[in-house]
């Protein structure tokens, strides 16, 4: 794909900045009943792969991709794949890079490797561990609360 050629659909305008979104994740494949090589139990409970896939643009154009067993946690190898990911979504757009991933990759890796890099991204907080109630509190507190407007959405 060359940038001339494709349409890449920023996901935020604001003034002359635009924002290209890099969206980043694994996908579970179900392979049961198979007798390929590397197959083995996924997070979903089924056995398969869980490639990891980075996609650029609205139109989620596939940039970098990475066969995985199923087994591995989607945060192992991840800052070699993020680095990879965003370098290769720069060649496509002059753009900045908005790098978005779940709670499996909120990890202090992801963060320096985004700021090192120089994107701007959003890493879905794990709250596994921590009190949602805790996080309701503060964001009542401090939080200020904002409809979207729906010229916007």
């Amino acid at each position: 794909m060359i940038q001339r050629h494709a349409t890449l659909s920023p996901c935020w305008t604001k003034g002359k900045t635009t924002w290209l979104p890099l969206d980043i994740d694994g996908s579970p494949f179900d392979n049961s009943d198979t007798k390929k090589e590397g197959v083995s139990r996924t997070y979903k409970g089924f056995d398969g792969f869980t490639p990891l896939f980075a996609y650029a643009g609205k139109e989620g154009y596939l940039v970098h991709a990475e066969l995985r067993p199923g087994k591995q946690h989607v945060q192992d190898n991840m800052p070699s794949f993020l680095v990879t990911a965003i370098r290769r979504a720069r060649q496509l757009t002059s753009s900045r890079l908005l790098v978005r991933m779940d709670a499996g990759n909120d990890a202090e890796a992801n963060v320096h490797v985004c700021l090192k890099e120089d994107v701007d991204f959003v890493i879905k907080r794990n709250l596994r561990r921590e009190s949602k109630a805790l996080w309701f509190q503060i964001a009542s507190q401090k939080g200020k609360r904002a409809m979207m407007d729906k010229a916007k959405e």
